[in-house]
C-alpha cells in the first residue's frame, strides 16, 4: 500500500529556482554511470510502485488506485472517527497478506538491498506502509517509513499510547478495534491525508538528504508530502533526480532523467548491469 493518507499539494518549480539545468539523455546507462559515480550519496524514495505485484498502486492514470476507488472523506483525518471502519479494513487485509508471507519483497525491494548492502544508497525513504523494506533487521536504520507502518497495534489518541490489534478479528467482526483503556476508537499507525508527518521522521528524511546527490523516486506519483518538499529542496540544491515509473507523474516535467517502465523491469536491468550472473 502506498503513502497512505497524506495531503496532496501541486508543485510549481520555476526555471530561475533551479540553477544551471543539466542535459540529460535519460538512459538506463546514464542512470547506472550516476549509481557508480556517487557511490554512498544516492538516497531513494519509493512508493506503491514498487509494491503494485501485491498491492494496488495509491493513485494512477486510470483512475485505478485507492484513493481513486476510495472518496477522499473515508481516508482523511478529519472524517475517520466517524467512518473508522473503511481504514482498518485496509490495515487489516494488509496485515493479513503480511501474516500469510502473500505479500512478499519483490525484485525491485531485494536489488535496492543489495544496493544498501554494497553502499550504492545511503537511505531508503518509503511511503509505503506495507513493512517490504524491512524484511532484514539490517536495514532498520537505513529505512525512514514517512507515513508509518502497518502492523498489530493501533493508536490511542485518548491515551497517547500504542495498543495490541487482532487484526483478523477486525476482518472477522467487521468492527474497528478499540483501547482497551479508555474504549477509544483506535487509529492505524500511519498518516491519514491532513495529518502532519511526525517531526522526528522528517528530520530522519532531510537528514538523509543532507548528503545526497542523486535522488531516484520509484513508483511515486510526487503528489503528496514530505516527498513534495524533499524532491524540490533538492532540485534546489542541485541534487539530480531521477523518475522510475510506468507513467509520467506530478514530478515529471522537474526530473532530470525518466525512465520509463515497471520498478521491476528496471532494477532488473540495473541488476544486470550491476551483479551479472546474480539471481534476486
Amino acid at each position: 500500500m502506498g503513502g497512505l493518507f497524506s495531503h496532496v499539494f501541486e508543485i510549481q518549480i520555476k526555471e530561475t529556482d533551479i540553477g544551471m539545468k543539466r542535459e540529460f539523455s535519460g538512459t538506463l546507462s546514464e542512470f547506472y554511470d550516476l549509481v557508480i559515480q556517487n557511490r554512498g550519496r544516492v538516497v531513494m524514495i519509493t512508493g506503491a510502485g514498487i509494491s503494485s505485484k501485491s498491492l494496488p498502486t495509491f493513485r494512477s492514470r486510470d483512475h485505478s488506485g485507492l484513493w481513486d476507488v476510495l472518496s477522499a472523506p473515508i481516508l482523511s483525518k478529519s472524517q475517520f472517527y466517524q467512518n473508522p471502519l473503511p481504514s482498518w479494513r485496509i490495515a487489516a487485509n494488509v496485515r493479513n497478506l503480511q501474516i500469510r508471507k502473500v505479500l512478499e519483497p519483490s525484485l525491485a525491494h531485494k536489488v535496492i538491498h543489495q544496493l544498501v548492502i554494497d553502499g550504492y544508497v545511503s537511505t531508503i525513504l518509503t511511503q509505503n506502509c506495507d513493512s517490504l523494506h524491512t524484511f532484514h533487521d539490517a536495514f532498520d536504520s537505513k529505512i525512514v517509513e514517512l507515513h508509518g507502518s502497518i502492523g498489530d497495534f493501533g493508536d490511542c489518541e485518548t491515551c497517547h499510547a500504542k495498543k495490541p490489534v487482532d487484526t483478523l478479528m477486525i476482518l472477522e467482526k467487521d468492527e474497528s478495534p478499540r483501547c482497551p483503556t479508555c474504549n477509544s476508537v483506535l487509529k492505524p499507525p500511519v498518516a491519514f491525508f491532513e495529518e502532519k508527518i511526525p517531526r522526528s521522521i522528517r528530520e530522519a528524511a532531510y537528514s538523509a538528504m543532507s548528503n545526497c546527490d542523486i535522488l531516484v523516486l520509484v513508483g511515486t506519483y510526487c503528489a503528496v508530502d514530505p516527498v513534495l518538499s524533499l524532491a524540490e529542496a533538492a532540485k534546489r540544491n542541485g541534487t539530480i533526480l531521477v523518475e522510475i515509473n510506468p507513467e509520467t507523474t506530478q514530478g515529471t516535467a522537474f526530473m532530470d532523467i525518466s525512465l520509463r517502465g515497471t520498478a521491476d523491469s528496471i532494477f532488473e536491468e540495473l541488476a544486470t548491469m550491476l551483479y551479472p550472473g546474480k539471481e534476486f
